[in-house]
């Protein structure tokens, strides 16, 4: 087997390799701390390609965000509607 290249102290993202949890086969685990305050465990691989960033939280936060824009773009869209909506009502009783 190859070795194990030591990622303890090495920050991936938000996630700080701690210790390494477990070797299965030719993968390799890390037990990780998150800036959030959470732990993790993230394969190796995934930690250095970048696959890995957070414990979850970044995640969250990016849905979260995109569920508030695409909200507010929603609502905004329903107003426009409305008020063109409106604006021929008036105009047909004008008639």
């Amino acid at each position: 087997m190859p070795a194990i290249v030591d990622l303890s102290g090495i920050r991936f993202g938000r996630l700080i390799a701690v210790r390494l949890a477990a070797r299965a086969g030719k993968h390799t685990f890390w037990n990780c701390s998150c800036d959030c305050g959470a732990t993790s465990i993230a394969r190796s691989n995934n930690l250095r390609r970048g696959h890995t960033k957070s414990c979850g939280c970044l995640d969250r936060e990016l849905r979260a965000h995109w569920n508030e824009v695409r909200g507010a773009a929603a609502q905004e869209k329903r107003q426009a509607e409305a008020a063109r909506a409106l604006g021929r009502l008036k105009e047909s009783n004008h008639d």
